[in-house]
C-alpha cells in the first residue's frame, strides 16, 4: 500500500469511529433514547465503514463500540460466541474441500457441457449464468474467475473480440448471478445464515429453511431468466458468431470425477441432509430431534472430522489447518458476528428507536395495504443495497418489518423478498464485493455497467414486489 493510500485508509478509518462516537452527543430525537442515538452512530459509522476501510475493520470496530455502550462480554458472547458464528466459520473450511478437490470445476463445466446448447448461444448463456449461481453457493469469488474464464473462451474460440457486447453482458449477467447465488440456500452461505439470524433475533424462533429455499431459490432463477430475456429481446448485442456455440467450450478433464471428489461430493450431499432433514422428518421421531441439536455447528462439525480422518490415496481429505488459514474470510465472519448484536441493540425496547419507526410509518402507512408496504421495503432494499453492504440494508430494514408484524405483516414472506431485493446489487461498486470486482474488469465500461445495472433493478424490481410478493405469501 503506497503512503498516500496508507494515510488515506487511517482517515477514513478515523472518520468511521468519529461517526460512531459524535451520535453519543446529538440530541435524541422522538422517543429514542440516548443508547439508540449510540446505536444508530454504529451503523452509521459501519456503513461508512464498510464501503472506505473494508468490512473486518469496520466490523470490529462496530463490535467494539457496542461493547463501551454496552457490556462488553456479553456482545462479544452474542457476537462471537454464538453457534451460528462458528457455523459460518466451519462451513468455509467445508466449501475449501470442495473447491480443492476440483468439485466447483465440475459443476461449472458439467453445466455448460449440455447437448442441449448445441445451436442455442442464449440457452447457453443461461447455463453459464447458471453455473454462476451454482456456484456461488460455495464461493462468489471462484464463481466469477471460473465462468468469466469460460466467457472469455467462448469468444476467443469464435475470433471475437474481448469487449464484443454479448461478452460485456455475460460479464455482467455472472456477476449477477453469483450475486444471487450467496444467499440462496440458509445453511450454506454466509448470507443466508445471516438472513436467517436476523429472523430468529426478531420473530424469537427459527425460519423453516426448506420453505425458504422453496420460496427464494425460483424467484432467483427467474430473476437470472428475465436478464436473459431482457438480453435477447430487449438489448438485443450480436451474437450471430455465437450460433455455432457447442459443448466443446467445457474443459472435458475436469468432468472426470476421482474417488476424491465422489466422496466429497457425498460429504456435502450428507451435511445437507442433516441440516434440511429437521424439516421435513416429523417432529416426534429420535432422529429428527438429534439433527436438530446438531444445529449448523455441529453438522459441520460431524462433516470436517469425517474428511480429515478419511484419506484417500495416502492423504486425507480435509487438512483443517491448512483449509483454516487459507479459506476462512474473516471480514465475512464478522460482519455476520456485528449483525447479531447491532441488530439486538437497534429492535430492543432500550433504544427506542422501533417504537419511534413505528410513530412514524403508521401515518405514512395507514390505510395502505400490506403490499403498499412490501413494495415501498422492496424499493428501499433495491436502492440501499447498491449503496451499501447487502447484508447491513437486510440488519435494517428486518427490524422495521419486525415492528410492522403485527400491522398483519408477512414476516417470513417478507424475509425471503429483503432476501431477494438486496441481492440486486450490480449498480454501483459499493453494492457487493463481486460487484466491485466486476468494475474493475478492462473488458466493461462503466458507463455499460450503469447504464444495463440500473435496467437490470428497476426490471427486477417490479418482478420481486409482483410475483415474488404473490409467491412468497403463497409459501408462508
Amino acid at each position: 500500500m503506497s503512503t498516500k493510500k496508507s494515510a488515506l485508509w487511517y482517515l477514513h478509518f478515523a472518520i468511521t469511529v468519529l461517526i460512531m462516537i459524535c451520535f453519543s452527543f446529538i440530541p435524541t430525537v422522538g422517543e429514542i433514547t440516548r443508547y439508540g442515538m449510540q446505536a444508530i452512530g454504529i451503523l452509521v459509522g459501519v456503513i461508512y465503514g464498510f464501503a472506505t476501510v473494508g468490512t473486518m475493520w469496520a466490523a470490529l470496530a462496530g463490535i467494539v463500540a457496542l461493547g463501551i455502550i454496552g457490556v462488553m462480554g456479553q456482545v462479544v458472547a452474542s457476537a462471537l460466541g454464538t453457534p451460528m458464528i462458528w457455523g459460518v466459520i466451519l462451513i468455509q473450511v467445508i466449501m475449501y474441500a470442495l473447491a480443492k478437490e476440483g468439485v466447483t470445476k465440475f459443476f461449472a463445466n458439467w453445466i455448460i457441457s449440455r447437448k442441449v446448447v448445441k445451436g442455442r448461444p442464449w440457452l447457453y448463456s443461461f447455463f453459464v449464468l447458471l453455473g454462476a449461481f451454482i456456484v456461488a453457493i460455495v464461493s462468489p469469488f471462484p464463481a466469477l474467475l471460473i465462468f468469466w474464464d469460460i466467457v472469455y473462451a467462448t469468444y476467443d474460440n469464435f475470433k471475437q473480440p474481448h469487449n464484443c457486447r454479448w461478452s460485456q453482458f455475460m460479464i455482467l449477467g455472472v456477476t449477477f448471478s453469483a450475486g444471487l447465488g450467496v444467499v440462496s440456500l440458509p445453511m450454506l452461505t454466509s448470507n443466508g445464515i445471516t438472513v436467517f439470524a436476523n429472523y430468529q433475533a426478531i420473530a424469537g424462533e427459527s425460519m423453516n429453511a426448506v420453505k425458504y429455499v422453496i420460496a427464494l431459490v425460483p424467484l432467483m432463477l427467474l430473476s437470472v431468466g428475465i436478464y436473459i430475456l431482457l438480453c435477447k429481446f430487449v438489448f438485443k448485442p450480436d451474437i450471430t458468431p455465437f450460433k455455432a456455440i457447442d459443448v466443446t467450450i467445457a474443459d472435458q478433464s475436469a468432468l472426470k470425477l476421482g474417488r476424491r471428489q465422489v466422496i466429497v461430493m457425498l460429504a456435502m450431499l450428507v451435511l445437507l441432509l442433516i441440516l434440511f432433514a429437521p424439516y421435513l422428518l416429523p417432529a416426534e421421531w429420535g432422529l429428527t430431534t438429534f439433527m436438530s441439536n446438531l444445529g449448523l455447528f455441529g453438522a459441520c462439525a460431524v462433516i470436517i472430522l469425517a474428511l480429515a480422518l478419511i484419506k484417500v490415496d495416502g492423504a486425507p481429505l480435509l487438512n483443517i489447518q491448512e483449509a483454516a488459514s487459507k479459506n476462512i474470510q474473516w471480514g465475512t465472519v464478522f460482519m455476520v458476528a456485528l449483525l447479531m448484536p447491532l441488530g439486538n441493540a437497534i429492535s430492543g425496547a432500550d433504544s427506542g428507536i422501533m417504537t419511534t419507526l413505528t410513530s412514524v410509518l403508521s401515518p405514512v402507512l395507514q390505510g395502505k395495504s400490506v403490499f403498499i408496504f412490501s413494495l415501498i421495503i422492496i424499493v428501499i432494499g433495491v436502492i440501499l443495497t447498491n449503496v451499501s453492504q447487502n447484508l447491513v440494508v437486510i440488519g435494517i430494514l428486518m427490524p422495521i418489518v419486525g415492528a410492522m408484524a403485527g400491522a398483519g405483516v408477512n414476516l417470513a414472506a417478507m424475509t425471503v423478498l429483503i432476501a431477494l431485493a438486496t441481492h440486486y446489487a450490480v449498480l454501483l461498486p459499493s453494492a457487493s464485493f463481486v460487484t466491485g470486482i466486476m468494475f474493475s474488469n478492462e473488458n466493461v465500461t462503466n458507463g455499460f455497467l450503469y447504464k444495463y445495472g440500473a435496467v437490470i433493478c428497476v426490471v427486477c424490481g417490479v418482478f420481486a414486489a409482483t410475483v415474488g410478493y404473490l409467491w412468497c405469501n403463497l409459501i408462508f
